[in-house]
């Protein structure tokens, strides 16, 4: 709660002003007045009343700063003036509501109106004597509306009458900084001061030649490496000057600095965590506006919210992303807690398997409304305005050209007809119940599944989901059906080879009439015709030709017949030569490409038909 006192302590402290109990408030006790540095005349009434019924003393203000401020700011504590008359008052009650910052504000307008009012009556005189000459006798200056303490250093004297009232926005207020600033960047001193001050959007000339001086002296030592606490308000006045580029030769010069001031000021305990977050934001919003590269800037700003965007962007896509990746940003955007579930303890691989398959599936699978996942999950990516370093006293001197800063791929800035705009997923639109009950109910399904930890309670809300988590669980049950069958693999470039020992072995155990026959097919038919006629006699030639699809020649072709038939046929095989084992991979290898797996198995000295291939 701001009081009088404040007020009154204020305008001694800056402008040597003391509060003044006037023989015209001799009868209104409780009534004081502040007279103008320059004219001498009011600027304000100080008005203490007591009041019976809540037993408080009740304080208000008429300040000369015009009665336009009233319409400007339709404030509650604002009214017409108690005492004065007229436009250029203005009344103020003071109470738990009233802002010290506009309270203040207001008064320097108080102060330069006052100087101007001198001006006026000094030109006045001229008009009125215009007989009398005043050579000797200059106009003050419009900047030079203080009143200093002899000690103070010239170089603050005239970086105090540079300043200018202007039209009083907020824009004025950052040229004056910048001005002063620049004119001071180099100045150091050694005047130690240790008070408190607060103030929203600080510079220079909010601060008493104390304040100043102490500012001073801080930054003196922290160039120097000697870093100490100040009160935040004047830390402020710091990181606005590196923003500014006030004592830095460069844009890479001023973030090399405020890295340094994070490092070695905030994140060493001497900063809170809104300045923390606050010079993360500046430093992003300082490398858009200079053209820093994107890579740099993304190390530079809040990690929050790049991990929020690598994330979105993994989910968009995340076929070409890793189940890890994908596992962790389900993590970070999420308020479950699956990385502390059964089902990752248990068997972590498996677990994060099984989360990033859900998600993919649900992805590819979701829609409602045409609406997809990521839509439902994360909103639209949307358009907004950005106004960078809207909220630091910065001064734009550059003409800007119109631009696109890509900073990640969820989030790019374009600078286009003197707008700034921003296209983001912003966090209001998170949908984080879509994605919990998504999770949940899949960490319930999945122990369930698993045998694994405490079962969760079955929601109604999240029945939605039932059909993708139960989509994964088959998928995931086949696969692993399918990889406990045997596999055999048969390696075709060998086969040939050991088709050929076969035959030499065979042939080593021929005799010389048998080698001749063999050689001579038409001899065993003419020395035996009864072989002819006899169709069943297993050394008769087949004739039978294999249908197409079947790699087979009719000898093998015959033995598979045979088989099916469950007719014997090891004295066929012997009768040509032929070894069990060699049929056996013979026939497999011949109806691989059309059954996929081996038909033939071979049990010692017999060959079985697999009974899942007989049909």
């Amino acid at each position: 709660m701001m009081h009088l006192s404040d007020l009154a302590e204020y305008a001694e402290k800056k402008y040597q002003i003391k509060e003044d109990s006037q023989q015209e408030f001799e009868n209104l006790p409780g009534y004081s007045a502040l007279n103008g540095p320059k004219s001498g005349k009011k600027i304000a009434i100080f008005m203490r009343q007591w009041d019976s019924e809540s037993g408080t003393e009740i304080e208000c203000c008429d300040l000369r700063c015009g009665q336009h401020n009233l319409y400007k700011y339709k404030l509650p504590y604002f009214s017409k003036p108690f005492y004065m008359h007229g436009f250029k008052w203005l009344g103020i009650r003071f109470d738990h509501h009233t802002n010290p910052a506009i309270i203040y504000r207001l008064f320097e307008q108080a102060i330069h109106m006052d100087y101007k009012r001198d001006y006026s009556t000094y030109l006045n005189k001229q008009q009125i004597l215009s007989d009398v000459q005043y050579s000797d006798t200059a106009i003050p200056q419009p900047g030079t509306v203080f009143s200093c303490p002899p000690d103070t250093p010239p170089k603050i004297r005239e970086m105090m009458s540079l300043y200018q009232l202007g039209d009083g926005s907020f824009q004025m207020k950052c040229k004056n900084f910048y001005l002063q600033g620049k004119f001071m960047e180099n100045y150091e001193d050694d005047y130690l001061w240790t008070g408190s001050f607060k103030r929203y959007f600080p510079t220079y000339h909010d601060l008493r030649i104390d304040q100043l001086r102490g500012y001073f002296t801080w930054r003196t030592e922290l160039r120097r490496g000697q870093v100490r606490r100040i009160s935040p308000s004047l830390a402020y006045i710091y990181i606005y000057e590196l923003l500014n580029q006030i004592g830095t030769s460069s844009p890479e010069e001023s973030l090399e600095k405020l890295k340094e001031f994070d490092t070695q000021y905030i994140r060493a305990g001497f900063g809170d965590e809104v300045m923390y977050n606050l010079i993360h934001k500046w430093m992003l919003e300082f490398s858009i506006l200079y053209d820093i590269p994107p890579e740099t800037a993304r190390l530079l700003t809040n990690p929050e919210l790049i991990q929020t965007d690598e994330s979105i962007d993994i989910l968009r896509n995340p076929e070409i992303h890793s189940d890890e990746a994908i596992f962790h940003s389900l993590c970070q955007l999420s308020s479950t807690k699956i990385d502390n579930s059964p089902v990752i303890k248990t068997n972590k691989d498996r677990g994060i398997r099984l989360f990033s398959e859900i998600w993919k599936y649900a992805l590819n699978n979701y829609r409602y409304n045409d609406t997809n996942l990521i839509t439902e999950c994360f909103g639209k990516q949307r358009k907004l305005r950005f106004h960078p370093l809207g909220n630091a006293v910065y001064l734009e001197r550059r003409q800007l050209t119109d631009k696109d800063y890509p900073l990640t791929p969820c989030r790019h800035y374009k600078y286009q007809d003197g707008i700034w705009t921003e296209f983001s997923y912003q966090s209001i639109y998170f949908n984080k119940k879509c994605l919990n009950q998504l999770l949940h109910e899949s960490d319930r399904r999945f122990r369930i599944y698993l045998k694994t930890g405490h079962p969760l309670k079955e929601k109604d809300d999240e029945s939605w989901t039932i059909p993708y988590i139960e989509a994964v669980i088959e998928s995931d049950r086949q696969a692993i059906i399918e990889a406990s069958r045997p596999k055999i693999h048969i390696n075709f470039s060998e086969l040939e080879q050991i088709r050929q020992d076969a035959m030499n072995t065979r042939d080593s155990l021929l005799t010389e009439d048998e080698i001749e026959q063999d050689d001579n097919p038409s001899m065993i038919a003419n020395d035996n015709p009864s072989m002819i006629a006899n169709d069943n006699h297993p050394s008769t030639r087949i004739h039978e030709t294999p249908p197409s699809g079947i790699a087979l020649d009719e000898v093998h072709f015959k033995i598979l017949k045979m088989l099916l038939n469950d007719e014997p046929c090891n004295d066929f095989i012997t009768s040509h030569h032929l070894m069990i084992s060699i049929v056996a991979d013979t026939i497999n290898e011949g109806l691989f490409d059309e059954i996929g797996d081996n038909i033939i198995e071979c049990d010692g000295d017999h060959l079985i038909i697999v009974d899942d291939y007989r049909d």
